[in-house]
C-alpha cells in the first residue's frame, strides 16, 4: 500500500460525527478496552530502518488491553514480536517521545522513536530495545479515551513510501529478508520462471471483506475494491476475481488469492483431468464443466491430484 507517512494509524472507524470508535470501554469501570471493527477495520503501519510493515485488526476484541487503572495516565499500543511476527498488546505509563538522540536519565520502559534509526525503541534500565509499536490512545486519569489521528505519530509525514502485510511460511514464520527485516507483500522477490523476474505479493495477494458467508476455496467476484462475494456463472455483471483459502464470515477479512499455485490436501482431482481447464460454477465452487449459459471463464487448471494452478482468464458472456 503506497502512503504519504510512516508509523501511525491509516484507517480506523469512526462514527457520522468523524469522531472515532474502533476503541471503547469495556464496561463502565474503564478497566478494559475493546476494538471495534464492524464494519471498518483498523489498519496502522510500523517503521522499521527502511522497511514499513502494514498491520490490520479485521476482527473486533473484547478486552484488547487491560487490566487498566482508571486513575492512572497510559497510553495503548500495538507490539509485532520481532522473533515471531504475532501481533499483541500492551501499554506504558510514559509518554513516549521522538528525536535523533535518546532522552536524558530516562525511566524503564520509557518509548523512544529513533528519528536517526526510524524505529521504536524502550529502555529497560540498561539498553535501548528495538520494538515494532504503534500507538493508539492515551487513556487519561480522568478515564478519558483520547484516539490517536491517523498519519505519522512520530514527525515522519510527507513521507511517501510503500507498506505491506508480513509474509508467513507453512511453518506459521515470517520470512526475512538478508537485513533481517520481514519479507512483506510489497517486498520485490526473484521467482525463477526459467529466466527470473522481479514480482511482488501484492499482485497475487489481496485482502478484501466478504459481504457473506463463504466456504473455504470458493471462487469470489470483487463488490468493491475491498468487498467479495461469492462468484457465479450466472451473474453475468461480475467476473471471477479471485479464490479465498479459508471460511469466511459476512464482515469477515480474509486473503484472496488472484494467480499462482494453491495446494488443498482434500482435494482429489483423477489424473485423466491434470491439465484440464477449471471454471466458475453456480455459487463459486471450482468444476471442470464449462457453463452452458451466463458467463464463461476459465479460472486456472488441474495441476496435480491436489493442486490448481490459478490463472484468471478474461471472460466470455455466453
Amino acid at each position: 500500500m503506497q502512503l504519504n507517512f510512516r508509523q501511525g494509524l491509516v484507517r480506523r472507524q469512526t462514527d457520522i460525527s468523524s469522531t472515532p470508535t474502533f476503541l471503547q470501554k469495556h464496561s463502565t469501570t474503564g478497566d478494559y478496552i475493546d476494538i471495534n471493527v464492524s464494519p471498518d477495520p483498523t489498519i496502522f503501519t510500523i517503521a522499521h530502518g527502511n522497511a514499513n510493515y502494514l498491520v490490520e485488526e479485521s476482527k473486533s476484541v473484547s478486552k484488547a488491553w487491560g487490566p487498566l487503572v482508571p486513575s492512572d495516565t497510559q497510553w495503548l499500543y500495538w507490539d509485532i514480536d520481532w522473533a515471531t511476527g504475532a501481533l499483541t498488546r500492551g501499554f506504558t505509563t510514559f509518554s513516549p517521545v521522538q528525536g535523533a538522540e535518546p532522552p536524558a536519565s530516562p525511566a524503564i520502559d520509557q518509548h523512544w522513536f529513533d528519528l536517526t534509526d526510524r524505529v521504536m525503541k524502550v529502555w529497560n534500565g540498561a539498553k535501548w530495545l528495538m520494538k515494532l509499536r504503534v500507538f493508539a490512545a492515551q487513556y487519561n486519569s480522568s478515564a478519558i479515551l483520547v484516539h490517536y489521528t491517523l498519519g505519522s505519530q512520530v514527525g515522519l509525514d510527507n513521507t511517501p513510501c510503500n507498506a505491506g502485510h508480513i509474509i508467513f511460511g507453512n511453518n506459521n514464520k515470517p520470512l526475512r529478508q538478508a537485513d533481517g527485516t520481514f519479507v512483506t507483500t510489497e517486498s520485490e522477490l526473484i521467482v525463477g520462471r526459467g529466466s527470473s523476474t522481479n514480482v511482488k505479493f501484492d499482485s497475487v495477494l489481496i485482502y478484501a471483506m466478504a459481504t457473506e458467508n463463504m466456504p473455504r476455496y470458493s471462487l469470489i467476484s470483487f463488490t468493491a475494491p475491498d468487498k467479495i462475494s461469492l462468484a457465479s456463472h450466472l451473474n453475468i455483471n461480475r467476473e471471477v476475481g479471485g479464490i479465498i483459502v479459508e471460511d469466511l464470515y459476512e464482515s469477515e477479512v480474509g486473503l484472496v488469492i488472484t494467480n499462482g499455485n494453491l495446494k488443498n490436501e482434500f482435494w482429489s482431482w483423477p489424473t485423466s483431468v491434470i491439465g484440464k481447464p477449471l471454471f466458475c460454477g453456480p455459487s463459486g465452487q471450482l468444476t471442470l464443466t464449462p457453463p452452458p449459459v451466463g458467463i464463461n471463464q476459465q479460472v486456472g487448471l488441474v495441476r496435480d491430484s491436489d493442486s490448481i494452478y490459478i490463472n484468471i482468464m478474461v471472460p466470455v458472456i455466453l
